[in-house]
Order: structure tokens, then sequence, then C-alpha cells
């Protein structure tokens, strides 16, 4: 595998090399990663994922002043990081990877200028503006197994849909470092290659193929399949190599000091350039927001008849939310309306509450979403099912007008109606936010593509 396939065309290091300066002066390097279930490390088995890969690396070769923090989620666009990416990775963070080419939507209308890519593009904003002004690196995982509605497979097409074309248009205006998955090993992966096989995967369920129980494939097929389960590569290989490439990344850019022309003026002008202007027109990063997951979410529920407290992870993962089973059950959550410092640009700016909810093909039942209190918004229908065969998570958007009358009470309550003939109902986190009027946060919905997970752990 050559490693350096990886790195995508616009290989700009300036505050990478600004991040390997303040570590070599003394510092520590602090790495977050903030991304989906791939970043959570699901599936890698008896090995690591590609975050621990990158963190014991970089250790061997730079020492323990390395500080990694996953910040994964499985199940999380960039819609969810875009708000609550703080209460994942410390803000003082050097260096962010982000892994969202196989949560986010992979080909939303109209092209480029989408509520999929506006959110992906305030996200990237926001992490460029943290204290250190890190240096964000863009990391395109890759699915070979890929199926669409109508299961139409589209296994091992090159050129399938995917959000990674539209994040080298971003990578490319914001001057980026961009990491492919796909550029490094697409070929070994359709030349089968020992380690890259797709034939089989490591766990029973291999994309969309091969979904009878073998007892030996985890066994017989260690180190030389790339994929666990057909979404989430094995961490004897995919993971391996997903985290040599980021850590290759990062030594390049400390070799260059060492080896290359004297760039430290030229980085440091980098560091202190203020953003552009949003590459889709007013698209500016948000100023006021409050994410609301885990204890956080729990402490702003004042009532939950029928709902429990649950974790239905799996596999030393979480998957922590408030379900009910029954019709007519009334989840209320307070939520603060003060009115926040209008940023310095004058266009008006509109409140907004989303909620990350479950979708599933069974068991699934809906709801609707009212308003009480210090705040008004439309009733909101919520469904629970869809005929996709993956349990996913939604983040679905209410409008929010203040009453000027104290706090506002957001009302989930399930009803009688049902898809599937039952009523499970499930509620991860809320988040609220101030949104322009020109970012269309309120036109559609944005999807994650797995079960939502975790809390932040810090590899040190």
């Amino acid at each position: 595998m050559q490693r350096p396939c990886a790195v995508g065309p616009y290989p700009v290091q300036s505050r990478l090399r600004g991040a390997i300066r303040r570590f070599q002066n003394g510092g520590n390097l602090s790495i977050g990663f903030l991304g989906g279930s791939l970043t959570a490390g699901f599936g890698k088995n008896d090995a690591y994922n590609y975050v621990e890969w990158t963190s014991m690396i970089l250790e061997a070769h730079l020492g323990p002043r390395v500080k990694v923090f996953n910040g994964g989620l499985g199940g999380a666009p960039s819609s969810y990081m875009e708000v609550c990416s703080k209460m994942h990775i410390p803000v003082y963070a050097d260096i962010i990877v982000a892994e969202f080419n196989v949560n986010d939507e992979s080909n939303p209308s109209p092209p480029v200028d989408n509520v999929a890519r506006r959110s992906f593009e305030r996200m990237l904003r926001k992490l460029l503006d943290y204290p250190n002004k890190p240096a964000v690196i863009i990391l395109n995982a890759f699915r070979w197994f890929k199926t669409f509605s109508g299961e139409t497979p589209y296994d091992g097409q090159y050129h399938h849909p995917s959000a990674e074309k539209d994040f080298n248009e971003l990578a490319a205006y914001y001057r980026l470092p961009v990491l492919s998955v796909r550029s490094a090993c697409y070929h070994l992966i359709a030349a089968g290659v020992e380690g890259y096989r797709v034939d089989e995967c490591r766990s029973v369920q291999c994309g969309n193929h091969n979904l009878y129980n073998d007892d030996t494939r985890p066994a017989r097929n260690k180190g030389h399949v790339f994929y666990n389960d057909g979404v989430h590569p094995d961490g004897n290989t995919g993971y391996r190599a997903m985290g040599e490439f980021v850590t290759q990344l990062i030594l390049d850019a400390a070799a260059s000091i060492a080896q290359g022309p004297d760039t430290k003026f030229f980085d440091e002008q980098a560091s202190l350039t203020p953003l552009p202007r949003s590459m889709l027109p007013g698209n500016y990063e948000t100023q006021h927001d409050s994410c609301y997951n885990g204890q956080a979410f729990q402490e702003i529920v004042t009532s939950h008849d029928g709902w429990a407290w649950t974790d239905e992870g799996r596999g030393g993962t979480h998957k922590l939310g408030f379900v009910t089973l029954e019709p007519g059950r009334v989840l209320r959550c307070r939520l603060d309306m003060t009115p926040p410092a209008m940023s310095d640009r004058t266009e008006s700016r509109a409140v907004f509450a989303e909620l990350a909810i479950l979708k599933s093909y069974e068991h699934m039942g809906k709801a609707t979403v009212t308003c009480e209190g210090g705040c008004t918004c439309e009733p909101t229908a919520l469904n629970g099912a869809h005929e996709l065969k993956q349990s996913i998570i939604v983040m679905e958007k209410v409008m929010l007008s203040s009453t000027g009358q104290g706090d506002c009470s957001l009302v989930i309550t399930t009803t009688k109606e049902s898809d599937s003939g039952e009523h499970k109902f499930k509620v991860l986190a809320v988040i609220v936010s101030e949104a322009s009027a020109s970012s269309g946060f309120w036109m559609h919905n944005q999807l994650g593509s797995a079960m939502m997970d975790g809390q932040v752990n810090g590899i040190e």
C-alpha cells in the first residue's frame, strides 16, 4: 500500500506545521477526532480502531505528549457535530480529523449548495476558528458495499454517489488537507489483495451478501479482509490503514519542517488570517448554540411519563436516550429562549430546535412535537419508521419563536398512528441554535447512517 496515494490534491500544511512547531516548542500535540461509527470504532473486533492506531503510531514516533481524543459518535452527521463538537473534543485541539463521508448524505439536491453541504461547511468554519486555529483534516472513508432505495446494489463502483466530491470542493476553498481511503485502497480491494479482500467480511453480515451464519469466519478471515461488516472496516486491516494515513500526513508535516524550506513566517500568517467569506452564499457559522445529549439531555427533561432513559448499546458502545413503547406518552424538555447577542452580521437570525430521533425498519411508531410556555412553533409530525433496512439517526428541525414569557417547553407526544403496528419511539438529543435566513436549516432533514452511541474518550 502506498500511503501517499491517500493524500488529496490540496495538501496545504501551514496549520499542520504550526501545530507541530508548538509541539516541538514543548507543548502537547492534541488531536481530536470527529465522525460517526467508523471514528467510534464499530467493528474493530480483536484489534484497534483507526483513532487508536493513530495514537499508538504517533506516540511511538513523537512520545507521550501526543494526546488523542476520540469524539466519534455512531450515526452522527456533520449537522449534529456542527453544534455539538465541543462536547466531543477539547476546544484547544491542535489538529482535528473530520470523518463524515459515510454518514453525510451521498447525493443531495441541488448539487453542492444544499442543506447537507451547508451544515458541513458551517462545521468546518467552527472547527477552523477554535482557539488554537487547528489544522482540520478531512478523512474520507469508503464503503465498497453500498445499497440505495429499491435495494439496487452499487457494490464496488468507484464513482458511486458519495459526499467525497463535494467535500473536496470545500477542502480546496479552505485549503484543507484531504485523505481518501478510496484513492489509496480501491485498486487493492478490486484486485483482491490479501488484507483488502471483500469477498467476505469478518462478521456474519457482509454488505448485502452472505447473510448466513458461519462461526468460523471471524477467525479464518483475520488479517485477510478489509471490512468487518460491509460498512465498518476490521481493526486488523481497514482501520489500521486509515490510522496509517492520518499518521503519515502528520509525520510528513513534521519532516517538512526539518528538511524543507523555512516556512515559519508563512505558517504563522496562515493561523492569523481570518477565514474567507463562506463558499456557499451566506452560510456563516452560528454564534450561539446549545447541545443537550447524555446527562445534559436528562437535565432539561422536566417530565417523562412512560419514557425511560435507556442504553440500547451493544459490544461496549452506548445508545443513550429516552424511549417509550406506548402511544400517548409525553416527554417535556425545558429550553432556554434568552435572546442571544446578535452577531456582527446584519442578516436576520432565527432560532430552531433539532431533535435526534431513531429511525428503523421495525417496531417504530410516530410522535408529534408542539411548544408551550415561552415559545411557539408549528406542530411537527415525526415518524420513527422507514423502509430502509438500517437503523439511523434523523435530525428533525422545529423552528421556534419566543413569546418572551420565560422558558420554552418542547413537548413530544407519541400517537396511536403507526406504520409498523408498534409504537416504540426514541429521542437521543436536543439541539438549540440560531440560523440565518439564508442557511436553509429548516428545508430538509439530515440523516446519519448508523446507530448513535457513545461518550468522549481520551486516549493518553
